[in-house]
Formats: C-alpha cells, structure tokens, sequence
C-alpha cells in the first residue's frame, strides 16, 4: 500500500489523496462517499469540512453546526473562485461530475448538498424547517435537468 506525504496509512490512498490538507475526518467522510457507503450525515461532514477550508477564519463559528439556509457568498463569504475550487475538489475526490451551469445557481450550503447528493445518487433530505435551502431561488429542484 503506498503513502502519500501526509496522509496516514489508515487513510491512503487514491480517494484521500486530494484530502491530504483536510483533518482525517473529512478524509474518512470523502473515502466512505466514493465508495457508495456514505449517508447525508457524511455528506455534510464531508462539504462542511472542504467549505471551512475555503472560507474565511470569520466564518468559523457559522460552521460548528451549520444551517442548509447559510449563503455561500454573503454568510460565509466563499468567492466565486473558492467555490470553484471546493467543486473541483469534490469532482476529483468522489468522482462525480458537477455541471458547469450549476454553479452560478449554488448559493447556499443546502444547495451545494443537494446537487451533490443528487450526482452521489444519495437521497435529498428535506430542507430544515423554515427553509427551501434544497432548491435554487427560481424553485428548482436542485436534481431536475
């Protein structure tokens, strides 16, 4: 089994590889959804810990228990190339496919879960009360094509 500078060798591997700056528990949530034994809760633990990677130290305290309803942009203040970069992170490290036209629609965490979800072949959990985070502003589903 080989090893990749960083990663431990409970954690090597081709699915942890793009993970090697991310703490182990991100790492074990990308390794269990690429191999179709994630659930939702992984999912999360997965996208919550790539985000906070890629958004400002200020935004910390919004993701200890983050809300599906948290802007991207105006809460968490993720760029339009940070995101970028959190998608291409997730296309590499679970090998799905993102549609280029739907990243100018993901503008909240529920949203980003949702399409995910949706190319993990996972099913979509219904939004938090209070909220359609789980469709885009015009009421789209985030899976409908």
């Amino acid at each position: 089994m080989s090893t990749h500078e960083g990663i431990t060798p409970d954690h090597s591997g081709p699915e942890a590889y793009p993970l090697r700056r991310y703490p182990a528990e991100v790492r074990r949530a990308g390794a269990r959804l690429k191999r179709g034994r994630g659930d939702h809760h992984t999912l999360r633990t997965f996208l919550v810990g790539v985000l906070a990677h890629h958004a400002p130290v200020e935004a910390g305290p919004l993701l200890e228990k983050p809300k599906d309803s948290l802007r991207l942009r105006q809460d968490l203040g993720i760029d339009s190339l940070s995101l970028i970069e959190v998608v291409f992170l997730v296309e590499e490290s679970l090998r799905v496919s993102v549609p280029p036209e739907s990243l100018r629609q993901l503008e909240t965490i529920g949203q980003v879960m949702g399409l995910v979800a949706s190319e993990l072949r996972l099913p979509i959990p219904k939004a938090e009360k209070g909220g359609s985070s789980l469709f885009f502003a015009d009421g789209k589903d985030v899976v409908a094509g």
